[in-house]
């Protein structure tokens, strides 16, 4: 059996335009990867074909920094857990195969999120955003229908305006919740999106204080639960189209 352990630390790394490549291969990687600065740049691949997984760490703090993690194993658990704080930083996230997670954090302006699993069972992506004008987008493509592991989940919290927030998933067992705005401050202008194509999948979206948002879910399959949830606003758009036998979908609206 094939068995490599290798743990790369990247420190603390200051100034504008610093560029961080790592690139492991076996099982039970791990990678911490600071950068503080401006026009910042990491790039992180971890793959195996094993039994074991890979766990990464990153943080950002500046503007217009990039973050790209390519995660790839077998069936094992590979880990992503990246925080980006200031303004246009861009953070992209593939896992492929094996049991994923991914939490993105983002803090500031005209941010964006992209986090995509594939062939993946019992994965899942959590990503916040924390300002106005971001963009969080979670592709959610699992085994085949067949498999009875698959089970992903998908969440995306925005606080702030203009954000966007887009859920697509196909397969089977998922679950996909959008959370925009909270109860203290209104959040105006944002976008949400589901889209589910499987069966047993669970759609939600809540939006605490706001007004002109727009929200769009569609379900496809069979027994698909959505649940839209207004707790104050003016002029926000819904609409929900499912088809497939025994769905449920319910509105709240204060």
């Amino acid at each position: 059996t094939f068995a490599l352990a290798l743990v790369f630390s990247a420190g603390m790394a200051f100034g504008q335009s610093n560029d961080t490549n790592v690139n492991q291969s076996g099982d039970d990687n791990n990678a911490t990867v600071e950068q503080v600065g401006s026009s910042n740049d990491a790039a992180l691949t971890q793959s195996n074909y094993g039994g074991s997984g890979h766990e990464a760490d990153l943080y950002q703090e500046g503007t217009d920094n990039v973050a790209n993690v390519l995660s790839q194993g077998g069936t094992g658990t590979n880990m992503v857990d990246m925080d980006q704080v200031g303004d246009n930083n861009d953070a992209t996230i593939a896992q492929l195969w094996g049991q994923n997670e991914a939490v993105v954090s983002q803090t500031g302006t005209e941010n964006t999120v992209n986090v995509q699993h594939r062939g993946s069972y019992q994965s899942s992506a959590e990503v916040t955003q924390d300002g106005t004008g971001n963009f969080a987008k979670i592709l959610d493509i699992g085994q085949t229908r067949s498999n009875p592991n698959t089970g992903n989940e998908a969440a995306i919290t925005q606080e702030g305006d203009n954000n966007e927030g887009v859920v697509d998933q196909a397969g089977d067992d998922h679950s996909a919740t959008i959370t925009q705005g909270n109860t203290a401050y209104e959040s105006d202008g944002n976008y949400g999106k589901i889209r589910q194509d499987g069966s047993g999948n669970t759609a939600s979206f809540s939006l605490k204080r706001g007004d002109e948002n727009d929200v769009t879910i569609t379900q496809t399959g069979d027994q698909n639960y959505s649940e839209y949830s207004v707790e104050s606003g003016e002029g926000n758009d819904l609409e929900i189209t499912v088809d497939g036998t025994a769905n449920r979908t319910r509105f709240s609206i204060d």
